[in-house]
């Protein structure tokens, strides 16, 4: 029975977040630590996938007159605005867990489907039929609920996504241009939360649902309590996000 750790630990800056999601991947991919599944949120803040253009994405003039921070992560996917009613998750594997033997594998069903049968079995707990949309999306009653993205290095993948358990629509279109791949489909016909779908979950409900999932698929599922456990792993994400994730030249990398 293979051993996952679950761990719900979050920082109040993005930034550092994000490092640490960087970091914890490699950690998991070289072995030194088992496989994890990370729950966590962020303050109200704007990712952008690694890849996205500030231009074709971002209202930056209003994101910048209310001082909301802006970051860039190292997984690829949309740009995406993050407040209290966000929750994200992350997991962590080896690719030996998936039954694959690289990664060099392109991004589709083989890496992706396997996450979002997770969190979709979870989300059936609280009798919420959630479903596959394209490559990475999740969607309820014919609205997308979750946008899911990942980093694959040679010996491990981070796989992570969020779930809009409330969601702030005037936020959303004041920071958010429509993605140009949407083809002028507004927010408010595309994105939907949990909530304004009639379902109250709360984060600590969706955890022990997640937990239930993967007990059912025969993980060993322990808690890893990450300042006690590995407090240098958090000091390393403070410096990485001070060193990488703070600076301009990393979240303004395209314009």
């Amino acid at each position: 029975m293979t051993e996952i750790s679950i761990c719900n630990f979050s920082f109040k800056n993005v930034q550092e977040n994000l490092a640490l999601e960087e970091l914890i991947l490699k950690e998991v991919a070289s072995g030194k630590i088992p496989p994890v599944v990370r729950t966590w949120n962020n303050p109200k803040s704007v990712i952008m996938g690694l890849s996205r253009s500030i231009k074709e994405d971002l209202n930056l003039d209003n994101i910048l007159s209310d001082e909301i921070p802006l970051a860039r992560r190292v997984t690829g996917g949309g740009t995406v605005y993050h407040d209290n009613g966000t929750l994200s998750y992350s997991f962590f594997f080896p690719w030996k867990l998936l039954g694959l033997k690289t990664g060099n594998v392109r991004i589709g069903t083989e890496s992706i489907k396997p996450f979002l049968d997770i969190i979709i079995n979870a989300l059936q707990y609280a009798g919420i039929e959630g479903y596959s949309e394209g490559v990475s999306d999740i969607f309820v009653k014919g609205k997308k609920i979750s946008g899911n993205a990942q980093k694959r290095t040679k010996d491990g993948i981070l796989h992570h996504g969020t779930i809009l358990l409330e969601m702030d629509l005037k936020k959303m279109e004041r920071y958010l241009r429509i993605p140009k791949e949407r083809d002028g489909v507004p927010h408010s016909d595309f994105v939907t939360s949990l909530s304004d779908l009639g379902f109250k979950i709360s984060k600590s409900e969706f955890l022990e649902m997640l937990k239930t999932t993967l007990m059912e698929l025969n993980y060993k599922v322990s808690n890893l309590d990450l300042k006690t456990e590995h407090p240098e792993l958090l000091d390393r994400a403070r410096q990485l996000s001070k060193k990488t994730y703070e600076k301009n030249n990393w979240i303004y990398l395209r314009t």
